[in-house]
Formats: C-alpha cells, sequence, structure tokens
C-alpha cells in the first residue's frame, strides 16, 4: 500500500523506492475496487496518527527497510491496472538488489484482485497455476 504524502521521510514509501508517491496509486481511481481512496483509508485505519510521518516502522511499511536482504523468496503478482503495480515492480527490483529471490508476475489488463472476481478467466487461471507451481517448487525443496 502507498503511503499517503510522506514529509520528510527516510527511505521508500509504501513499497516504493522513496521518490515519492507511485504514478500508480494516483492514476487507478473510481474503479470501484480497491483504488486511491480505499489505500488512503487503509493506510489512516493501520497507521493512526502516524499517517503521513516519517514515523512509521517497516514492519507497517516493509519497503521502508534500508536493507531486504535475508528476507525471504518472493512470489509478487500485480495486474496492470492495480494501484499497487508500481510499487510491486519497484519493491521485486528492491528485493532483487538485496539478493531476495523474486519471482515476478505482471498481468496486462488486469485490475487489483482480478483473480477473485474472475478466477475461471485466462487470466486467473494463469495467476492461480503460476502461485500453485511456485509454492509447490519451493516446499519441494524446503526441508519439511
Amino acid at each position: 500500500m502507498d503511503a499517503e504524502p510522506h514529509v520528510d521521510a527516510p527511505g521508500p514509501q509504501g513499497a516504493g523506492s522513496g521518490s515519492g508517491p507511485q504514478p500508480s496509486s494516483h492514476e487507478i481511481t473510481d474503479i470501484g475496487i480497491w483504488d486511491r481512496a480505499t489505500n488512503v483509508l487503509a493506510w489512516q485505519a493501520v497507521l493512526g496518527e502516524r499517517h503521513g510521518t516519517g514515523d512509521v516502522s517497516p514492519y507497517s511499511a516493509p519497503a521502508r527497510a534500508e536493507n531486504l536482504s535475508g528476507l525471504p523468496p518472493t512470489f509478487i503478482a500485480v495486474g496492470e491496472l492495480d494501484c499497487f503495480r508500481d510499487e510491486d515492480l519497484t519493491f521485486a527490483m528492491r528485493l532483487r538488489e538485496h539478493g531476495v529471490p523474486v519471482e515476478l508476475h505482471l498481468y496486462p489488463g488486469a485490475y487489483h484482485a482480478f483473480d477473485l472476481f474472475a478466477p475461471h478467466s485466462r487470466l486467473g487461471m494463469s495467476l492461480h497455476q503460476s502461485w500453485r507451481t511456485y509454492v509447490s517448487h519451493k516446499l519441494a525443496g524446503a526441508n519439511v
């Protein structure tokens, strides 16, 4: 989730790169699913008085952590029309820069939660198959 305007805070905003709000978090509005207004409301609910300040822990907004090394392998799937698109892509790049294995999927024309609204669509089935394959490969290699 993208943190609403942030004043002189060190490090990344939301899951972004620290360069301010990401474009997709401002582009995706009034679509009736998860959009900018819902995102701002969610951050206000999670952060309370800390919303919009530099006093936000990386445990609340993980991309604010300066060092992402040591995090587990990560699967990121996002739609092209999702308000989290840009910050997800930036977070994936930052994870890779810190040596974290990332499997990244960007679904053309897809909006937030497309796989829940249309699970039998070609894109929905593609995401679910990718996720199942990812998890099964990780579990097969794990010492469970």
